[in-house]
Parts: structure tokens; sequence; C-alpha cells
């Protein structure tokens, strides 16, 4: 019986096998069991904590003793590591990849913001920005990254050293401005940093003393839905890179 659930999973697995991740809706229509087959394409990382001896983490160590072979059996690299000491809390984290659209969207549903229609307007503006339109002007001039690191320090003048570099530019820079100024005025207050922590305490479920194995499949299938919404995985829909460098072949410097 075992080997033949191990198989449904495996054939499960094999379906998703070209999708790095998988959506929030193709995860919740998957069979209940199928998390273990699937655990690796929600999250990007996982550990378990849960002390060696202590009766409070007895149902941890029996999940541990149920899934741990099934789930590295079908997600071989996905990092799955125990750490354990006495007296430790049991407990399930992950590492998600929160972006500022992220926090964003934290501040806009949560009502943080709602005293202040202002930023509520800044926020609303950022997040309506067209990141493809905005990623193909970014390169409109060749070999000429304006997000290269240090560039306004190295040269504060750049933007009015070559005009017609500038004007192929400026779409580009009037929007990326924008932007930048709406979340300089997000940052300015409490609430991005609140917000900032409420994401960061999404990584991480603390299990009730005595919790049993089926606690912490409800955990993980927990933070499992947090990363099938877009979170911590390697394939994210928009991502800015931090800078391009693949343009200067040839570069002393590189």
């Amino acid at each position: 019986a075992a080997l033949q659930i191990a198989n449904h999973h495996y054939l499960f697995s094999i379906l998703f096998a070209n999708m790095s991740t998988i959506s929030a809706a193709a995860l919740r229509a998957a069979p209940p069991e199928a998390w273990k087959s699937l655990i690796g394409r929600c999250l990007p990382k996982m550990r378990i904590f849960f002390c060696e001896v202590d009766e409070n983490s007895a149902g941890v160590r029996d999940w541990i003793n149920q899934n741990y072979h099934e789930v590295k059996l079908l997600n071989p690299s996905f990092p799955m590591k125990m750490r354990t000491a006495m007296e430790t809390p049991p407990a399930v984290l992950t590492e998600f990849r929160f972006r500022e659209d992220d926090v964003v969207n934290h501040l806009i549903s949560s009502g943080a913001l709602e005293h202040d229609p202002v930023r509520v307007a800044a926020a609303e503006s950022y997040l309506n920005t067209d990141r493809n339109a905005l990623m193909q002007g970014r390169f409109a001039w060749p070999k000429f990254d304006p997000e290269r690191p240090f560039i306004d320090e190295e040269d504060p003048d750049w933007r009015r050293a070559d005009p017609e570099r500038f004007e192929a530019l400026r779409p580009y820079l009037e929007v990326r401005d924008a932007e930048k100024a709406a979340l300089r005025a997000l940052h300015d207050g409490q609430e991005w940093d609140a917000s900032v922590n409420a994401l960061y305490a999404q990584q991480r479920v603390d299990l009730r003393p005595g919790c049993t194995p089926e606690d912490v499949t409800k955990a993980v299938r927990g933070l499992m839905k947090i990363g099938a919404d877009g979170y911590g995985t390697d394939l994210i829909e928009y991502e800015r890179p931090e800078n391009i460098t693949d343009y200067y072949p040839g570069a002393p410097e590189l």
C-alpha cells in the first residue's frame, strides 16, 4: 500500500515536472496527499524545530518518521532540515523572498494606510506601474544601464552628459522616478516596518505543545499556500535584477 501511495505521488510529480512552481488554484485542486510531491514547487526550503526527547514534540517526531523519506524521494533537491535542541518548542519554518510589491500590497490589504489617503494613492500608483514596459524602457539605450550600482555617485551628471541618450531613456526615468518617490512616501512611517515584520512572521508556524502529525501537515500545507501565492520560489512573474553587465563584452574591468 505504501508503494502504491508513493507511486501515485510520483506520477503526480511527473505531471508538474515542467513547472518550477505551482499556482494557488492548482494547489487547491490537487488531492490532499499530493502536498508531498508539490512541496518543492511551493517552498524554497523548510526547517523543522523540535526536541528529540520532549513529549511536546512527539507529534513532530512521528510526522518526520511518517513523511520525511517519501518527501525527499519525491523532492530530492528540496532543502528540508531538522533543528533539534533540548526543550525546543515545535515549529515549522521556511524563508520566503518577499519583495517591495508584497509589502505595498500588505499595507493596503491590512488597512494600515486607511488614515492617509496621500500614501494610499502612492501605494496604488506604485502597484499600477507597467513592469513590462518599465523593463523595456530601461534598456532603450544600448550598452547603458541607468540602474547600474553607484552610477549617480560615480557620474552625477550622467543624465545631462548625453541629451540623445537622456531622451531615449526619458520614459523609463520618469516612471522609475515616480516609483521611487512613491516608495519613499511609503517608507516614511512605522507602517512599512510593521508590514515587513508581519510578512516575515508568515514564514514560521509555532506548533502547540503535544501537537499531532496532522497538525504538522496542516502547518506545512499552510506555508505551501503562501508560497503558491507567489512568494519564495524561483519563478516570480516580475523581479527587477540588481544590474545588467553582460552587454560589456571585453571591458577591461570584467
